[in-house]
Protein backbone atom coordinates (compact mmCIF):
# COMPACT_ATOMS: atom_id res chain seq x y z
CA UNK A 1 0.00 0.00 0.00
CA UNK A 2 1.26 3.48 -0.53
CA UNK A 3 1.36 6.09 1.89
CA UNK A 4 -0.03 9.41 0.49
CA UNK A 5 2.75 11.77 1.32
CA UNK A 6 3.24 15.97 0.59
CA UNK A 7 5.60 14.33 -1.91
CA UNK A 8 2.46 12.73 -4.04
CA UNK A 9 0.14 15.35 -3.78
CA UNK A 10 2.74 17.96 -5.18
CA UNK A 11 4.25 15.05 -7.95
CA UNK A 12 0.48 14.98 -8.60
CA UNK A 13 -0.51 18.75 -9.06
CA UNK A 14 2.55 19.03 -11.04
CA UNK A 15 1.50 16.39 -13.09
CA UNK A 16 -1.97 17.09 -13.57
CA UNK A 17 -0.77 20.90 -14.02
CA UNK A 18 1.81 20.22 -16.68
CA UNK A 19 -0.80 17.87 -18.91
CA UNK A 20 -3.28 20.64 -18.28
CA UNK A 21 -1.37 23.35 -20.22
CA UNK A 22 -2.09 23.83 -23.96
CA UNK A 23 1.55 23.64 -25.65
CA UNK A 24 2.66 26.77 -26.83
CA UNK A 25 5.14 27.87 -29.44
CA UNK A 26 8.70 29.58 -28.57
CA UNK A 27 11.35 30.07 -30.73
CA UNK A 28 14.95 29.58 -28.95
CA UNK A 29 17.77 32.78 -30.02
CA UNK A 30 20.62 34.01 -28.72
CA UNK A 31 20.35 36.02 -26.14
CA UNK A 32 23.04 38.20 -24.61
CA UNK A 33 21.65 40.82 -22.46
CA UNK A 34 19.30 38.31 -20.16
CA UNK A 35 18.91 39.25 -16.76
CA UNK A 36 17.94 37.16 -13.63
CA UNK A 37 15.02 36.37 -11.42
CA UNK A 38 15.81 36.55 -7.26
CA UNK A 39 13.64 36.53 -4.72
CA UNK A 40 12.10 34.76 -2.07
CA UNK A 41 8.41 32.95 -2.06
CA UNK A 42 6.40 33.14 1.20
CA UNK A 43 3.41 31.25 2.75
CA UNK A 44 1.31 33.23 5.19
CA UNK A 45 -1.44 31.48 6.91
CA UNK A 46 -1.44 28.16 9.09
CA UNK A 47 0.28 25.74 6.97
CA UNK A 48 -2.27 23.30 6.18
CA UNK A 49 -1.53 19.40 6.92
CA UNK A 50 -2.85 15.64 5.86
CA UNK A 51 -3.27 12.77 8.12
CA UNK A 52 -1.25 10.10 6.93
CA UNK A 53 -2.88 6.71 8.47
CA UNK A 54 0.19 3.74 7.76
CA UNK A 55 -2.57 0.76 7.93
CA UNK A 56 0.83 -2.08 6.95
CA UNK A 57 4.56 -1.62 7.20
CA UNK A 58 4.83 0.42 9.83
CA UNK A 59 8.30 -0.63 10.02
CA UNK A 60 9.79 0.87 7.16
CA UNK A 61 6.78 3.70 6.97
CA UNK A 62 6.53 5.03 10.57
CA UNK A 63 3.11 5.54 12.13
CA UNK A 64 0.03 7.81 11.41
CA UNK A 65 1.32 11.29 11.60
CA UNK A 66 0.13 14.68 10.53
CA UNK A 67 2.45 16.10 7.65
CA UNK A 68 2.74 20.10 6.35
CA UNK A 69 1.61 20.09 2.67
CA UNK A 70 3.71 23.08 2.12
CA UNK A 71 7.27 23.41 3.61
CA UNK A 72 7.30 26.34 5.60
CA UNK A 73 10.55 28.05 7.55
CA UNK A 74 10.25 30.53 10.50
CA UNK A 75 10.82 33.29 7.98
CA UNK A 76 7.63 32.33 6.19
CA UNK A 77 9.97 31.05 3.09
CA UNK A 78 8.63 28.26 1.65
CA UNK A 79 10.96 25.29 0.14
CA UNK A 80 10.48 23.37 -3.16
CA UNK A 81 8.81 26.00 -4.82
CA UNK A 82 8.54 26.51 -9.05
CA UNK A 83 8.05 29.83 -10.63
CA UNK A 84 6.04 29.91 -14.33
CA UNK A 85 6.80 32.24 -16.15
CA UNK A 86 3.93 32.95 -18.78
CA UNK A 87 3.96 34.70 -22.19
CA UNK A 88 7.06 34.64 -22.96
CA UNK A 89 7.52 33.61 -26.81
CA UNK A 90 11.13 33.89 -27.36
CA UNK A 91 14.29 33.89 -25.50
CA UNK A 92 17.06 31.52 -24.60
CA UNK A 93 17.02 27.43 -24.86
CA UNK A 94 16.90 25.25 -22.23
CA UNK A 95 20.42 23.80 -23.12
CA UNK A 96 21.04 20.15 -23.57
CA UNK A 97 19.18 17.47 -22.27
CA UNK A 98 20.67 15.56 -19.19
CA UNK A 99 23.28 12.82 -19.41
CA UNK A 100 21.12 10.17 -17.44
CA UNK A 101 16.97 10.41 -17.09
CA UNK A 102 15.64 11.65 -14.01
CA UNK A 103 14.93 9.43 -11.24
CA UNK A 104 12.12 9.51 -8.48
CA UNK A 105 12.57 7.36 -5.59
CA UNK A 106 10.83 5.66 -2.92
CA UNK A 107 12.46 5.95 0.33
CA UNK A 108 10.71 5.17 3.61
CA UNK A 109 7.60 5.60 1.72
CA UNK A 110 8.31 8.69 0.57
CA UNK A 111 9.30 10.12 -2.77
CA UNK A 112 12.64 11.61 -3.57
CA UNK A 113 13.67 14.04 -4.37
CA UNK A 114 10.30 16.01 -2.90
CA UNK A 115 10.23 17.89 -6.18
CA UNK A 116 12.00 18.52 -9.16
CA UNK A 117 11.67 20.36 -12.75
CA UNK A 118 12.09 17.80 -15.78
CA UNK A 119 11.57 17.83 -19.50
CA UNK A 120 8.56 16.11 -20.76
CA UNK A 121 9.82 12.01 -21.58
CA UNK A 122 11.11 9.23 -20.07
CA UNK A 123 11.65 8.82 -15.77
CA UNK A 124 13.18 6.49 -14.01
CA UNK A 125 11.10 5.36 -10.74
CA UNK A 126 12.46 3.02 -7.83
CA UNK A 127 11.73 1.80 -5.13
CA UNK A 128 14.41 1.91 -2.24
CA UNK A 129 12.19 0.04 0.31
CA UNK A 130 12.20 -3.27 1.40
CA UNK A 131 8.37 -3.48 0.60
CA UNK A 132 6.55 -3.51 -3.05
CA UNK A 133 4.79 -0.46 -3.26
CA UNK A 134 2.00 0.57 -5.74
CA UNK A 135 3.09 3.68 -7.20
CA UNK A 136 0.73 6.09 -8.78
CA UNK A 137 -0.38 9.65 -8.02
Amino acid sequence: MQIPTRSTVFCTLITAGLFALPAQAYDEMSVSDGGTITGKVVYSGPVPTRMIVVTKDQEVCGGIREEPQIIVGADKGTQDVFVQLVNVEKGKAWGAMAAKKPVLDNVKCRFEPHVQAIRAGAIDIINSDPVLHNTHG
